[in-house]
């Protein structure tokens, strides 16, 4: 099962709702990948001003491993890993609803496994 770009979207509660669904739906010996961005920085490209998306997790990159490890915890935990990405936005010119901004944000990943039913 993949979930990769999908948690930032979501506030902290429904990140631990979804991801224990998505563990729960999982056959025995199955394998899981799941991301969450952390440390997520908004910053206006003309006016330099940071701004944050309100109702949203934004955990830092120790929040989101502790999750992992807390969600994890009687999986096998094959991989932890995270890389850092930024780029602005929007990519196309157009008319948005929003000012173009700068991101950047480090993604925390996870590949476990589901522990065979003996």
């Amino acid at each position: 099962m993949l979930c990769s770009g999908v948690f930032q979207l979501l506030s902290a509660e429904n990140i631990e709702l979804v991801a224990n669904k998505a563990k729960k739906a999982l056959n025995p010996g199955g394998l899981i990948y799941l991301d969450v961005v952390a440390n997520m920085k908004h910053i206006f490209r003309e006016s330099g001003e940071e701004f944050t998306y309100s109702g949203l997790a934004n955990w830092s990159d120790s929040q989101t491993k502790d999750f992992f490890t807390s969600l994890f915890a009687d999986w096998s935990v094959l991989d932890m890993f995270s890389f850092h990405r930024e780029a602005d936005w929007p990519v196309k010119e157009g008319r948005y609803p929003i000012d173009p901004y700068h991101w950047s944000a480090d993604y925390v990943c996870v590949i476990a496994k589901n522990p065979a039913v003996s």
